[in-house]
């Protein structure tokens, strides 16, 4: 009879230990994208601050700020839905979308600290993308950058920016290391995954000399942004703004049974202010 209650008991602890584990997993994991959206939040009240700060307006940032609430968490193995829509998972950028602009100051040559800037636009997805693509499709077409997914969490989001709101899903992807950087699939709001890379703290209100901004993340979903700050001879500010282009990208169907090949480039815009209100700008 023991032996018989022991076999039980070893069979219940088999089914459910991989289960606790995956609840213990997905809650971690939520707290991940919950903390990277209020990093968000944090991050660009701290560019109202700095954007008030230098054209001398009275404007509480709280009133303008960006907001979100996450809801309908799910999570799981990536492997239950490489089959599915990703477009199920993922809201496409259509109609108005927000673009992040991430910034940087520092003071007397002093630890620098960092902006994200929130703003509405009109979205639009790369023409190579195919809204039936599945997940599986989207992880072959970047085989390098997603071999490693092992889990997902995916969630709602509502945005509210600026008197306006807009209710969308997205996907956060996490991979088998501990110490590997999760993919964050938000096509409305775009660059979160650049949120949750930064390092510096969130500006602090005082009267900076130091101002570098790094304009729209809007780059294809790579995350990569210019960030370069020029010394101040002392005559006020120095600006200087590298900024991601929108990626090129060229496929050919042509001669191939299944699949295709295809070509990509990324290019940046520098700019530098020169006298008399103008710029001097060229691209790599």
């Amino acid at each position: 009879m023991k032996r018989t209650v022991c076999l039980v008991f070893s069979l219940l602890l088999s089914f459910a230990g991989p289960v606790l584990a995956q609840e213990r997993t997905g809650a971690a994991q939520e707290k991940i994208v919950r903390e990277t959206y209020r990093k968000l939040e944090l991050y660009n009240a701290a560019a109202q601050v700095l954007e008030n700060e230098r054209m001398g307006r009275a404007v509480r940032p709280e009133n303008v700020a960006v907001k979100f609430e996450l809801t309908d968490f799910r999570s799981g193995n990536v492997q239950e839905i490489m089959n599915k829509s990703y477009a199920e998972l993922v809201t496409l950028p259509t109609g108005d979308v927000v673009s992040l602009t991430r910034g940087g100051h520092a003071q007397d040559g002093g630890p620098q600290e960092a902006t994200f800037g929130a703003a509405w636009e009109r979205g639009q997805y790369a023409s190579v993308f195919d809204p039936g693509w599945t997940v599986a499709d989207v992880f072959h077409f970047e085989a390098a950058r997603y071999y490693n997914i092992s889990t997902y969490v995916s969630y709602r989001v509502t945005v509210r920016l600026h008197g306006r709101a807009r209710d969308y899903r997205a996907l956060a992807l996490f991979r088998d290391t501990p110490d590997g950087a999760p993919e964050f699939w938000d096509a409305i709001v775009n660059g979160v995954g650049s949120v949750w890379e930064e390092k510096r703290p969130p500006y602090k209100a005082k009267n900076g000399i130091l101002v570098e901004t790094s304009a729209s993340l809007d780059d294809g979903g790579s995350g990569d942004v210019g960030d370069t700050i020029i010394p101040d001879d002392g005559g006020g500010d120095t600006l200087f703004s590298s900024t991601p282009l929108p990626i090129w990208i060229s496929g050919d169907l042509e001669e191939h049974a299944s699949g295709w090949h295809g070509g990509t480039a990324k290019f940046t815009g520098q700019c530098f202010v020169v006298p008399n209100n103008q710029q001097r700008c060229s691209w790599r």
